[in-house]
């Protein structure tokens, strides 16, 4: 009788490669339970909260969005203007306002939206920069983070925040020269990157071409954006050259 081959264990390195080709096989299908996970969270707490107010932001964030309802423009107490709050949250909270009638809810889910968003966009920079496996793990993360998801399911500006922040990066990337993308195709991102990045100054572009009173600053601010992103686009196609010149 001849004895058994002795059983061999797997090393932790070949067990770490293992997992690391199991995440990076399954990369997307972990993003979309990430991104579904954020999304069941961050409605049901919504639902929850209802319409209370429980800071004493979220009633500033509140008043100032009935006040451009309402056509009383950036006030808080509707015939003084004011500086007291930056206008670009308020811009995004706008929109859910005038939908719903003014819901609260509906206001909170601007937040949740953004959250959900930002998982995307962290697995694409994740995804980017090293790996699949590296983006699916970190949008995990971001969808599962407590904090996040307190944030986001209050008045606060800080989610919206960070996703107009990953998005700006994304489209920035996208901007640079690369094979087989077009010169006019890097501009558009280019200028949607300056449309996010510049938020409020994006906002008054698109207030502008749709309200014939602010047509001229529309005007402006977008030529402005479409300049600087232009200058942008000749600037890094040209340092990228020059880099491929020294490289040679």
């Amino acid at each position: 009788m001849t004895a058994a081959p002795p059983r061999t264990t797997a090393t932790p390195m070949a067990r770490t490669m293992r997992v690391g080709a199991w995440l990076n096989e399954n990369a997307r299908t972990i993003v979309l339970v990430a991104l579904g996970l954020s999304l069941v969270i961050g409605v049901g707490y919504s639902l929850v909260l209802g319409s209370q107010l429980r800071y004493f932001d979220e009633q500033v964030y509140v008043t100032l969005t009935r006040s451009l309802a309402h056509g009383h423009g950036f006030s808080l107490d509707g015939n003084q203007p004011t500086a007291y709050r930056p206008p670009g949250y308020i811009f995004l909270l706008l929109p859910a306002y005038l939908v719903s009638g003014g819901s609260i809810l509906a206001m909170r889910l601007v937040g949740v939206l953004a959250l959900t968003g930002s998982v995307w966009f962290v697995y694409l920079l994740g995804r980017r920069v090293h790996s699949p496996a590296t983006g699916a793990i970190a949008a995990f993360v971001v969808a599962c983070y407590p904090l996040l998801i307190y944030t986001a399911t209050t008045l606060y500006p800080q989610v919206p925040a960070l996703f107009l922040l990953l998005l700006m990066i994304e489209t920035g990337i996208r901007a640079l020269p690369a094979d087989g993308v077009s010169g006019r195709r890097r501009l558009l991102m280019a200028v949607v990157a300056g449309l996010v990045g510049g938020g409020a100054l994006g906002y008054l572009v698109v207030a502008g071409f749709a309200q014939t009173s602010l047509f001229g600053k529309g005007l402006a601010a977008g030529l402005a954006i479409v300049l600087l992103g232009t200058i942008l686009d000749r600037t890094t196609a040209a340092a990228s050259k020059r880099i491929g010149r020294v490289s040679e």
